[in-house]
């Protein structure tokens, strides 16, 4: 993949030795790569509809998958949900090993601190310009923040065409999640999950459609909601205190919800923090389905919606992915992932889960290494 938008850095003569040894190990599978690319365009419903004529089966593996999320992608992401773990110490400890190399190799690290400005020097991208004032100026501007924040506010009108910002106003962006933090004074060897650290625990097989996620105000939606469950401290102890537990209850959300979650003007208000906590008591009612007795083992508790997500994060509407996954609707679908790091605007660069649809943390890494070999060659060839 790294290689793949730019054929001059493919190493060809050793691609073309390696290639009879590869095709003997995967003989089996290249006869599906059709439809691997077919299933492209199919989203997961309409793929259920074709093999699944049992409709509580078809509706309990919607509820699995992402909406509108293409066939190829959402049949991966249910091997992906057999083999699930966290890496030891958290996930802060990958954003934070990335940091650490950089520093170690002369890089800096600049935090709490808004970019709000790309410069324009004729028609390239040759700088930044920092919410502070301050002004750093580079070769090549590399962003991994919110697309549409990107190209509509942060340079001159004048530089990005305007199909590209159509294209960027009616592209639908990805659900979002309400997340619910916990600590619980329970031993993780007493959580009741058989030594699984993460699960899927879903209420009935008919689920909550999408749309009443956007169009129905009232909190008890979330009482017939699947929720992720994720008690790390099983493997990982260190979490938490000795003789405790961290809980993480997580589910599907909209930005719509409820009139925007009682939202007025972006503003949270009374109606947005009753709302907040009555979906999480819906929530830890449905997860004491599997925790017994867990609201009153509480000690700690932090609740996120996307409103919380989009404040924290800058991602419109608190996108947990960028785009939508659905193929007809996200702006870098299909074929398209492959141009999606490259927007119409010379030495500026995309990267990140905005750049390539369906999205996450694998496009993250795909993109990063594909924009990172390109700056390189760029800069070693004196481009």
């Amino acid at each position: 993949f790294q290689n793949m938008p730019n054929a001059m850095y493919i190493p060809w003569k050793e691609a073309f030795l390696a290639f009879p040894v590869w095709y003997r190990k995967n003989s089996t599978a290249v006869k599906y790569v059709p439809e691997f690319f077919r299933n492209l365009t199919i989203i997961m419903e309409d793929y259920f509809k074709q093999h699944v004529s049992d409709p509580d089966l078809y509706r309990f593996l919607c509820q699995m998958s992402y909406s509108g999320s293409p066939a190829s992608f959402g049949l991966l992401f249910f091997t992906f949900l057999m083999d699930y773990y966290h890496p030891m110490g958290g996930v802060q400890v990958i954003p934070d090993a990335l940091a650490d190399y950089i520093t170690e190799h002369g890089g800096e690290m600049k935090y709490k601190t808004l970019v709000e400005e790309i410069i324009m020097e004729g028609d390239k991208a040759q700088g930044i310009r920092t919410k502070a004032g301050e002004t750093y100026r580079a070769p090549f501007i590399i962003s991994n923040g919110d697309a549409r924040r990107t190209y509509l506010e942060m340079l001159p009108p004048d530089v990005v065409p305007e199909s590209y910002k159509q294209e960027l106003r009616q592209s639908t962006v990805s659900e979002s999640f309400f997340t619910l933090f916990l600590g619980v004074d329970i031993p993780p060897e007493e959580i009741p999950t058989r030594g699984a650290s993460h699960l899927l625990f879903f209420p009935d097989y008919k689920g909550v459609d999408p749309e009443e996620y956007k169009g129905s105000g009232d909190a008890d939606v979330y009482a017939r909601a699947p929720i992720d469950i994720n008690v790390n401290s099983i493997h990982d102890p260190s979490l938490a205190p000795k003789g405790k537990s961290t809980v993480v209850i997580q589910t599907g959300a909209f930005a719509e919800f409820a009139g925007n979650w009682g939202t007025k003007d972006g503003k949270r208000t009374k109606k947005y923090k009753t709302l907040k906590e009555q979906v999480a008591d819906r929530l830890i009612a449905t997860a004491e389905n599997v925790i017994p007795g867990l609201s009153e083992k509480i000690e700690v508790k932090f609740s996120g919606t996307p409103y919380t997500f989009e404040r924290y994060t800058l991602n419109s509407r608190g996108a947990s992915a960028g785009w939508t996954f659905h193929p007809q609707k996200a702006m870098n679908s299909g074929l398209k992932f492959l141009t999606g790091f490259n927007p119409p605007v010379k030495n500026l660069f995309q990267v990140g889960h905005w750049a390539m649809s369906p999205g996450g943390a694998p496009s993250g890494a795909i993109t990063g290494r594909i924009v990172s070999e390109i700056v390189k060659r760029r800069l070693e060839w004196g481009f």
